[in-house]
């Protein structure tokens, strides 16, 4: 794009899960569970959703996001009881042995803060309305996020989501796309543990490019100034 993308924000998906019933809308549930994924795992669009083109081995299906307890994957009748999401991520541009990597988040525990955006409990709710998806089932080799219509789901679909929380926040929704997502996920791992290793490795980028996507917050600063100003520099 002519100006660089902006990354999706916990506020922007605290406005979408306010604005979404996953537990009652099939619709509801797989577009957050897109946007979850897409946001905690550093996804590329091309390899959850629907781009245009589709390149062989690539692609999130139902038996590449198990869930599980105590580190054993639940069955359909255990919905509800996950403690933990583990995806296999089809190997992408960047995976040069073209084996696929696994990535695993841990469910957010009630009471702490944004525990609402939590993406263990989002794909839980996906699974509740698509049970056929699920590992073992009869539609586990199916895109995952796949539609009524047998589409799967549309980076447009996602990009209009994420627009409309941008515009209710106040920000530029011309500015945001579904690589916002991507955006996102890996300024939020910056922001929280500031390490740039963490962050290459999960995104799975191959060399330095990934600093492109990584936006300063605010608070980041916080300190800095005070910091250089006490800098020793008296030479050795």
């Amino acid at each position: 794009s002519p100006e660089r993308r902006l990354p999706v924000t916990p506020e922007m998906m605290t406005w979408l899960r306010n604005n979404l019933k996953p537990e009652s809308f099939a619709a509801d549930a797989l577009l957050w569970a897109a946007v979850c994924l897409g946001f905690f795992f550093l996804l590329r669009a091309s390899e959850f959703l629907e781009v245009g083109y589709r390149l062989p081995h690539r692609g999130l299906a139902g038996r590449h996001l198990v869930l599980q307890k105590n580190g054993r994957p639940i069955s359909r009748c255990e919905l509800g009881s996950a403690d933990e999401l583990v995806i296999t991520v089809q190997s992408s541009k960047t995976d040069v042995y073209n084996k696929g990597e696994s990535r695993n988040h841990f469910k957010v525990p009630e009471g702490e803060p944004n525990s609402q955006l939590c993406v263990v409990k989002a794909v839980e709710m996906f699974f509740h309305h698509f049970p056929d998806r699920m590992p073992g089932g009869v539609d586990q080799d199916l895109p995952a996020l796949t539609e009524g219509d047998g589409r799967l789901m549309s980076r447009e679909t996602v990009q209009t989501a994420l627009q409309m929380a941008a515009r209710a926040l106040g920000f530029d929704e011309s500015r945001l796309g579904s690589h916002s997502l991507r955006f996102g996920g890996a300024s939020a791992l910056w922001a929280a543990f500031h390490d740039s290793g963490l962050v290459r490795r999960w995104g799975r980028w191959a060399s330095d490019t990934f600093q492109s996507y990584i936006w300063e917050g605010r608070k980041g600063s916080q300190g800095v100034a005070a910091a250089m100003g006490k800098a020793d520099l008296t030479p050795t």
